[in-house]
């Protein structure tokens, strides 16, 4: 039996993403259907591998090595566009933080949402990975372990009064990969 290298495994979930993208737009349609929401047309977009440098965080002055996984999904692409959320390239990463919902709603969860990664996280140790909506404030961050620079990253996603925690990259692209597969069975 042959064991897969991390960043081959993140490959694997990375390319099933996204040519499970048809079945993912099918999910969110029905569900749309049910709630009684017109179906959207969705697109994907994946911009060209980014730059293998260096992450950065919500702190100015700090950047985080590239994990093993990290590496792997940038080597994939940099900016990913699926199904209204976009994963950011490494520049957007570091840009995201200009905008003014973005300050908006990390101010209000650093406030009012207790035990939320901007209420309990330094800032040296975030960094935003994906934006699902400015005006809802809907962001996944990255999470940087306190005691280490070369482990993995969790991710802790935000959606609307929802928090998800994931351990790493690949836990939270097998939701992903999971949840999309899940359509196939409506």
């Amino acid at each position: 039996m042959k064991v897969l290298t991390v960043e081959r495994r993140i490959e694997e979930l990375l390319i099933r993403l996204k040519d499970d993208f048809p079945i993912a737009c099918k999910r969110v349609n029905r569900l749309l259907e049910k709630s009684g929401d017109e179906t959207q047309s969705f697109t994907q977009s994946l911009s060209e591998s980014d730059t293998l440098g260096r992450v950065p965080t919500l702190d100015s002055q700090t950047q985080r090595p590239m994990s093993a996984m990290l590496r792997s999904r940038f080597r994939f692409c940099g900016r990913w566009r699926r199904l209204g959320e976009v994963w950011l390239s490494l520049s957007q990463m570091e840009t995201v933080t200009r905008n003014r919902q973005f300050r908006k709603h990390f101010r209000s969860k650093k406030e009012y949402w207790e035990g939320s990664a901007p209420a309990t996280i330094p800032l040296n140790r975030l960094s935003v990975f994906s934006v699902g909506s400015h005006a809802q404030g809907d962001y996944t961050f990255l999470v940087w372990p306190s005691n280490s620079t070369d482990s993995e990253p969790e991710l802790w996603c935000y959606s609307g009064q929802s928090e998800m925690r994931f351990k790493d990259l690949e836990s939270f692209l097998i939701w992903i990969a999971d949840d999309s597969v899940e359509a196939a069975d409506f």
